[in-house]
């Protein structure tokens, strides 16, 4: 079984009790927490809302929608297992860094 293909959509190739069980482990993962992370700001104008997107933080309300340029900041407050599910499922990973996550037996080109 191949559980990543860049090129398409892969949970469609998955057979049996596989998908049921994938989307019982990514219920179980409480992804529902990383909301509060804004994502990183790349380009555009300097920090504005930057108070707005910090109160947000603080409350624990969603961050998703604007951009902040202290991203890095907030995320240096994650936990280990916060961290690892931010990146898993946040930015995009490299392939050779999938490849450490599930196998190199399990990435294709």
């Amino acid at each position: 079984m191949i559980f990543y293909r860049p090129s398409e959509d892969w949970i469609t190739h998955l057979e049996g009790n596989a998908l049921a069980d994938l989307l019982k482990t990514l219920r179980g993962l409480s992804l529902e927490q990383l909301h509060k992370y804004p994502p990183p700001k790349v380009a555009g104008l300097p920090p504005r809302n930057e108070s707005r997107e910090f109160l947000h933080f603080l409350k624990d309300e969603s961050s998703q929608l604007d951009a902040s340029a202290l991203s890095p900041l907030y995320r240096s407050f994650v936990s280990g297992r916060e961290k690892f599910l931010y990146r898993a499922f946040r930015q995009n990973l490299p392939l050779n860094e999938w490849e450490e996550i599930i196998g190199a037996d399990n990435v294709e080109m």
